[in-house]
């Protein structure tokens, strides 16, 4: 399994097209949290350690506390979301980060050499136009 990203609390690993996530505090072996279309490629996951993304084949959005609560229920595709692999919005993502001057709830991603954001928690993308100077960036809501 190769390990896409590491926090405090959690790991998140990928295994061909499956996702897995270890509970370091837990001691449990990793549970699968879903198939993902496509190798996953990047992960971040948010400071407070309440949501990982995943990128490849678009974003695959998992609220970790409700995740971790759901499995237990057997409801676990409740904390997923998929987003940005429509025909109109499809975006095979090579890297995913945080910008720290940037709101807590948008990351950076780029795709096909060209930076995007979104906004996990509204679940909107965001253009960013770097025409107007080189040195200075402003997000655009799509």
């Amino acid at each position: 399994m190769k390990t896409l990203v590491v926090s405090k609390q959690y790991q998140i690993l990928a295994k061909d097209e499956e996702l897995w996530i270890v509970v370091t505090n837990m001691q449990l072996k990793p549970m699968k949290i879903a198939k993902f279309i496509g190798t996953p490629t990047c992960a971040i996951i948010s400071q407070d350690e309440k949501f990982a993304i995943i990128g490849g084949y678009g974003l695959m959005l998992i609220n970790l506390n409700d995740f971790l609560y759901n499995s237990e229920h057997g409801k676990k595709q409740e904390a997923i979301s998929i987003h940005l692999r429509s025909k109109s919005q499809r975006y095979w993502i090579d890297n995913i980060w945080l910008d720290k001057k940037s709101e807590e709830n948008i990351i950076h991603f780029q795709s096909q050499l060209v930076e995007h954001a979104f906004n996990f928690k509204n679940k909107q993308l965001i253009n960013i136009d770097t025409t107007q100077n080189t040195n200075s960036k402003e997000l655009v809501l799509v």
